[in-house]
């Protein structure tokens, strides 16, 4: 698929659709489409790729997380927690936390052995984790290293 379209700030999510091209209007003679369907071939992983899409051995650099109406690319090495919800993933990270449609399972497979289960809803970073301290009611608690950050 090729956009064009007069507003830029939908480009991540036309990428996000595994866009091969993305035209800003108007668009001038020597940035004609031509190329671009040229380069148009079945879908393939992109930089907003999901972890079922990245199975050729190659992990995804950034995670693309839904904050609201924005779309925010985030270093996976900046992740803390992946942490499923009802119908999504929060992805805690050192910005902030973002949604996304994505299963721990798939994540698991992809980001392994840099994240670990703790539990059957979250993955932590390995990088991150400063402390792994029991509860007095016997349960786990994960502590992130540098903040007050703390997943089960």
């Amino acid at each position: 698929m090729v956009f064009t379209t007069a507003y830029d700030e939908h480009a991540l999510e036309a990428f996000e659709a595994q866009a091969v091209g993305y035209l800003l209007k108007p668009c001038a003679a020597r940035s004609s489409p031509g190329g671009a369907p040229r380069r148009a071939r079945p879908p393939r992983r992109s930089c907003c790729g999901s972890a079922e899409q990245s199975q050729l051995g190659r992990r995804r650099a950034h995670i693309c997380t839904r904050a609201g109406q924005r779309l925010d690319m985030i270093p996976v090495e900046d992740v803390f927690y992946f942490s499923a919800g009802q119908k999504y993933v929060t992805v805690r990270h050192r910005g902030g936390e973002g949604l996304i449609e994505e299963s721990l399972r798939a994540l698991d497979a992809e980001f392994a052995p840099d994240f670990v289960r703790i539990h059957r809803n979250s993955l932590v970073a390995v990088r991150h984790v400063g402390a792994v301290e029991r509860t007095a009611d016997g349960q786990y608690v994960v502590r992130i290293a540098g903040s007050d950050e703390a997943s089960r």
